[in-house]
């Protein structure tokens, strides 16, 4: 599924279970950060299976807490992407 925002990522992940989770941090209304936070305080099991994309660079991966195992900065590789979702649907 793909969402507008923050807000409507969170209305899905409270409907719905998903495999892989692929988010931006910059986003309307609710930003990745706050998708973080409501993931932590809900599903926190669910931080293997989320892929956060960024332009930020790596320095943010040390700002996200609680940490996000899996990072892919823009601009990005549709492969790496395609690599990182099989590998975080496995677990």
């Amino acid at each position: 599924d793909a969402v507008p925002d923050g807000a409507v990522a969170i209305e899905h992940l409270m409907q719905q279970e998903y495999a892989v989770v692929v988010l931006d941090l910059m986003m309307p209304r609710i930003d990745g950060f706050g998708v973080i936070n409501y993931i932590a305080d809900h599903t926190p099991e669910m931080f293997e299976r989320v892929i956060v994309m960024t332009a930020f660079g790596p320095a943010i991966a040390e700002k996200i807490c609680p940490p996000i195992v899996r990072f892919i900065h823009k601009p990005f590789d549709v492969e790496r992407l395609l690599t990182e979702a099989e590998s975080a649907a496995a677990h």
